[in-house]
């Protein structure tokens, strides 16, 4: 026979009778209905043997959608397989347009159609004519499940079909294999099938597990996460941390390394090649603030996480959560619990430092500073707000590092997680801290590049001047004016400039 129908079944017996009775009517005859009852305790089984048409092929499953998909498939003797669902009705033209359609284009795969919603919902979805690419699948699932008719030979190409990994998003996991493979995607715009909508429908109740699985499945081929590694003269350390990197993310994700002028004759690009990074080398020194900003104007991904060059994980997988904690909280800057690495990787304890992020300190002696905080602020908690972001590990999203203006302004080294303190409590939004998600950091006694006072002094001053309002920017300038008497005249001045221009 020309067309195998497939279409699953679980207590659909309110709406199954007319479904059926839609593919009975189609002005195609040459077909067989292949309705695959998955674990159904309603009355369906009995209404599919109520009819005594012969094309009608009932199957009995256990309840499991995705088996029950994939036994429907592998019954189907038809060399064309439409996709049906037993709550929707089927225009009377459709399997004859989609057989003509794919019987004059030997070279498509797979041809879907518009639909009519109806329902809790009504509207025309009408797609746009032509092939669909994985570009735009990337962008939205643009092929409607129910409206597919595909080559027996076309899928027999591919080696698993629904996957049970992707369970309520298994469509949109299988376009993007057939791309992946080579296979072309069609959409014809005529509105072919009558698609139900309710409340009880898998996209209304499992909406949170499809977006999860939708998630999993964009990262396999577009990666959420860009890791922005900015450093000078770090050496070796440069390729241990990258090598970490890629041996505990278990999605795809892109890696940025900007060399910030490095005087140390390392081989950084060589490092970039064989670690599949992208690599941008400076002329001359920029700073910590200026490079990362460059990162997250260069990040391709929606998401991105900023580390210094002497840091490694310790959990395969860190990478999935992190970016789950990123989409529910898009207005935040999440942080990493710290382990404390004393001068080298060597030297490192098993215990994690207690530390909770960090508070800005206004005291004389730590003037708009960032010290370690010691208090959980909430021990039954596993993600906890925090004053300040400390310890060289903390993502966000591109979009919401824009809306706060990143870093720009800072020079140099220093003062970076005081900024975005300030600037994120202004905004209103949250600095938070996933407690069990722990990233090692060296830190030593000296840094591989010139640190003055000048550069904090200057960041220190121009955090003030535009973050800080009235009296507590009076009382900072003059505690700073105090502590650096001899300079302080001259960088405030050039601050002031700058701002100015």
């Amino acid at each position: 026979m020309k067309v195998s129908v497939v279409m699953p079944a679980y207590n659909a017996g309110m709406f199954i009778r007319e479904a059926i009775q839609s593919v009975l009517y189609q002005y195609h005859k040459d077909f067989e209905l292949i309705i695959v009852d998955d674990g159904s305790t309603d009355s369906t089984r009995e209404i599919v043997r109520s009819f005594k048409d012969e094309r009608i092929v009932l199957l009995e499953n256990r309840h499991d959608f995705i088996n029950s998909l994939n036994t429907g498939l592998m019954m189907a003797k038809g060399r064309y397989i439409a996709r049906m669902d037993a709550d929707d009705l089927m225009q009377p033209e459709r399997l004859q347009v989609q057989c003509d359609f794919l019987d004059v284009h030997p070279g498509v795969d797979l041809v879907a159609s518009g639909m009519q919603v109806f329902g809790t919902q009504n509207y025309v979805y009408v797609p746009a004519e032509g092939r669909v690419t994985m570009d735009d699948l990337l962008k939205a699932n643009r092929i409607a499940h129910p409206t597919v008719m595909i080559r027996r030979e076309s899928l027999d190409k591919m080696s698993e079909w629904y996957r049970p990994e992707y369970v309520y998003a298994e469509d949109y996991d299988l376009w993007l294999r057939m791309c992946e493979a080579g296979l072309v995607l069609w959409n014809m715009p005529q509105v072919l099938l009558l698609y139900r909508t309710g409340t009880n429908q898998v996209t209304a109740v499992r909406s949170r597990e499809m977006a999860e699985a939708v998630g999993r499945i964009k990262r396999h081929y577009a990666p959420a996460l860009t890791v922005i590694i900015p450093f000078l003269n770090e050496g070796r350390e440069v390729e241990l941390t990258v090598k970490n990197l890629r041996e505990m993310c278990t999605e795809p994700v892109e890696i940025i390394l900007i060399n910030d002028s490095s005087t140390d004759g390392f081989d950084y690009v060589g490092v970039a090649r064989q670690y599949g990074c992208r690599y941008v080398g400076h002329a001359e020194r920029k700073g910590v603030a200026a490079s990362r900003d460059e990162g997250v104007s260069l990040c391709e991904t929606p998401y991105f996480i900023l580390l210094d060059a002497h840091m490694e994980f310790y959990e395969p997988g860190w990478d999935c959560r992190l970016v789950q904690v990123l989409q529910e909280n898009p207005r935040s800057l999440v942080c990493l619990r710290t382990r404390v690495l004393r001068e080298c990787r060597e030297n490192r304890s098993e215990e994690v430092a207690p530390v909770y992020g960090a508070v800005l300190s206004m005291d004389e002696a730590d003037i708009l500073s960032c010290k370690w905080n010691y208090v959980d602020p909430d021990p039954d908690a596993a993600i906890v707000r925090i004053e300040a972001p400390y310890g060289g590990a903390y993502a966000c999203s591109g979009e919401y590092w824009k809306h706060l203006g990143g870093l720009h302004g800072l020079i140099k080294y220093g003062l970076d997680e005081e900024m975005l303190s300030l600037k994120i409590q202004r905004d209103g939004g949250q600095c938070l801290l996933i407690k069990d998600m722990v990233a090692g950091h060296i830190y030593r006694s000296r840094f591989p590049y010139e640190v003055t006072n000048e550069f904090t002094l200057y960041n220190r001053i121009f955090i003030a001047k535009t973050l800080l309002d009235g009296d507590r920017q009076d009382v900072v300038l003059e505690r700073l004016k105090g502590r650096y008497p001899d300079i302080f005249d001259t960088v405030y001045e050039t601050v002031c400039g700058n701002i100015l221009l």
